[in-house]
Order: structure tokens, then C-alpha cells, then sequence
């Protein structure tokens, strides 16, 4: 009798141990879905899913200066915010070459700094030569950038040429961004090429995510198929750490399992 039930509860603690290496695989499958990125000019961090669209090839903007892929995406606790975007040849970082990224955080055109089709209440503006970055808030009374922070960052930076991957990032709080709802947003790179040569902007709605739920993302333009990373390396070796998880858990069930008497 007292065999029995010891053998219960072994098959009840063998089926707990199973369930609960299912849940810890589980959301550990959910955190590596999300985006940590280090602002490096290393865009092998960034997943498909943080891709927004292409920006396509501008016949009057040198490849140097011509945004391509765009990207978009918040760290795991939703507390920093980052956009990326690719070139198809290394850029050309010149004197006063800058990357600006405007936010219209309430929705409206009609207010703010007139950018495209938005109007931008948030201003991330980065110097790209000096690697200085400053976030400030339009202040329309006076009709001027009033500086809210310095606690964002850019790379690559420093005169000359540079890799084809260009990442900006700032504090989500200071930026004014809740995960409520579509941002309208728009990226300038402005090239300082002094041989006339336009600068290139591309604007879209960003689909602010929760923490829970941080590959959400809603372009004005066609989607396109990714052209960055798939998912990172870590993603079959969770699943195969789970599967063995799983069986042992299955295999002490199995073990502890008496025939009936």
C-alpha cells in the first residue's frame, strides 16, 4: 500500500516536472523573441520581425547615402526604443552628417515640426561625425527644439567611410511612447555632401509594442521579405533544450510506471 502510493507520487512529481519544463521553455522562447540591441553598426542583433519595409533604391541619392531596409523595435522591458536602417554600400560619414528620427506622438499632422506627412513632437537628432546626440521637444510657442535629454545614441560614427548598418537609439519615457497605439515617424539621413546630392527621408507608422508582445509593426509602405537575420542561433538550441526536457520528464513517468495488480 505504501509502495502505491509512493509510486503516485512519483508519477504525479514526474508529470510536474514535465509541465513545468514546458513552461520554462516556453517562455524562454517568448524573451528570445524579443529584440535586445547594442547600438554598434551591427545589425546581425536585429530579427526579422523588427523589419518594416524597403525604402527602395533612389536613382537621384548615391547607394552611400540611400536608405534601404528600415527597422524598428523596443529592448525586452519596453524602456529604449531603436530604428535601424541599411545601405547596399558602406556610407560616407562627412562633416555635420546627421541621422534624425521624428516621433508624432499624438497622432496629429497638424501639430508639431511639419515633416512629410507628420508633425513631430519628439526629435532625436544625431551627429554622426562627433557621435553627439541630443532628444528634444517641439515647443511650438516659440517654434524651437527644446532639449528634453542626452540619453540616446548613434552608430556608426566618426568622418568617413563606415558599414552598411546604421543604428539609433533612445529612452522610450523621454521619447513620450506607451505602446497605445500607431506612431507616425519619420528618418532623415542627412549626407553633408557639400556636391549637392539630396538627402533621404522615408516616413511610416510604428506599432508600438508592449512588453509581451514586441515584433508587432505596421509600415505605411508594402512589405517586403526581410532582408536582415532570421531568428538568432539561440532559437534551435532552446527548442532542443526543451524537447530533452520533455523526454526526461517522460522518461522518469515511464520508469516509475508499475503494472497494474
Amino acid at each position: 500500500m505504501l509502495k502505491g502510493r509512493r509510486t503516485k507520487s512519483g508519477r504525479w512529481m514526474a508529470i510536474l516536472i514535465a509541465v513545468g519544463a514546458l513552461i520554462v521553455f516556453l517562455l524562454w522562447a517568448a524573451v528570445a523573441w524579443a529584440t535586445n540591441i547594442t547600438v554598434d553598426a551591427n545589425c546581425s542583433d536585429w530579427d526579422s520581425g523588427d523589419y518594416l519595409h524597403d525604402d527602395g533604391d533612389e536613382g537621384a541619392i548615391p547607394d552611400k547615402y540611400d536608405m534601404r531596409g528600415i527597422y524598428a523595435t523596443v529592448n525586452i522591458s519596453g524602456a529604449q526604443h531603436f530604428v535601424a536602417y541599411t545601405t547596399t554600400v558602406n556610407i560616407q560619414i562627412n562633416s555635420t552628417t546627421a541621422t534624425n528620427v521624428w516621433y508624432d506622438i499624438d497622432h496629429n499632422p497638424s501639430t508639431g515640426y511639419p515633416v512629410g506627412p507628420i508633425g513631430a513632437d519628439r526629435q532625436v537628432a544625431w551627429r554622426m561625425d562627433n557621435d553627439s546626440c541630443e532628444l528634444s521637444e517641439w515647443d511650438a510657442g516659440n517654434s524651437e527644439w527644446d532639449l528634453l535629454a542626452t540619453d540616446c545614441d548613434g552608430a556608426p560614427s566618426g568622418i568617413g567611410t563606415k558599414g552598411t548598418c546604421v543604428e539609433v537609439g533612445a529612452d522610450g519615457a523621454d521619447l513620450g511612447l506607451d505602446g497605445s497605439d500607431l506612431v507616425p515617424i519619420c528618418i532623415l539621413f542627412e549626407n553633408a555632401d557639400f556636391a549637392g546630392y539630396q538627402d533621404d527621408t522615408t516616413c511610416f507608422d510604428y506599432d508600438v509594442p508592449s512588453a509581451v508582445e514586441l515584433s508587432s509593426f505596421t509600415a505605411c509602405s508594402e512589405r517586403g521579405r526581410p532582408n536582415g537575420p532570421w531568428f538568432t542561433w539561440l532559437w534551435p538550441v532552446g527548442l532542443v533544450s526543451g524537447v530533452v526536457a520533455l523526454f526526461a520528464g517522460g522518461l522518469v513517468l515511464w520508469r516509475r510506471k508499475e503494472p497494474a495488480r
